[in-house]
């Protein structure tokens, strides 16, 4: 194993590591859905609209807006560690699979991207916090499209992950049996 090789895994697990205590105990203790009254903050909704907001802010009253604000802090250093992860998994993934990793080498933007579009969509919840007891349905539905396009990059960038993992499998599999 390279030492290049031997660093983004060291990367990778570090981040991994930050990526399970986030899921399993930030975001849990952050998020202010209601999952038994099916309300859930904006940021899980693949797109949403004036009344979905509105339903919302109305059930988290104040207390529960500056809850959600605090949501969103914690939110954008999860964006940090997923991107963080998903890009140095990218890249690991990329730079073992041969000619097929210079093929498709422009993945690696993909995170970076998907980051991008996380971040603008917690600004833009930001912003809608600090108006919501005077909803601005443009910004609803900017907020609303940036989220469908971030859930559309996470798929992405997942899929080809997981595609990558099992062609770089299949890829060493079939090479053993070759050489035998």
């Amino acid at each position: 194993m390279t030492k290049s090789n031997k660093t983004l895994l060291i990367k990778i697990l570090v981040l991994a590591g930050l990526f399970l205590a986030f899921i399993t105990w930030l975001i849990p203790a952050f998020d202010v859905s209601n999952y038994g009254k099916e309300i859930y903050c904006l940021d899980v909704l693949s797109s949403y609209n004036v009344q979905t907001v509105s339903l919302l802010f109305n059930y988290l009253g104040n207390e529960g807006i500056s809850e959600y604000r605090t949501f969103l802090l914690v939110d954008t250093f999860y964006l940090l560690i997923y991107g963080g992860l998903s890009f140095y998994i990218l890249r690991f993934l990329l730079a073992n699979i041969g000619r097929l990793g210079n093929i498709l080498k422009l993945l690696i933007w993909l995170p970076p991207i998907l980051m991008l579009a996380d971040l603008t969509e917690n600004s833009l919840i930001f912003v809608l916090l600090y108006q919501f007891s005077n909803i601005n349905e443009n910004l609803v539905h900017i907020s609303s499209t940036v989220s469908t396009v971030k859930w559309f990059l996470a798929a992405v960038v997942a899929g080809s992950i997981i595609c990558l993992i099992f062609y770089g499998i299949l890829r060493n599999v079939l090479w053993k049996l070759k050489n035998k």
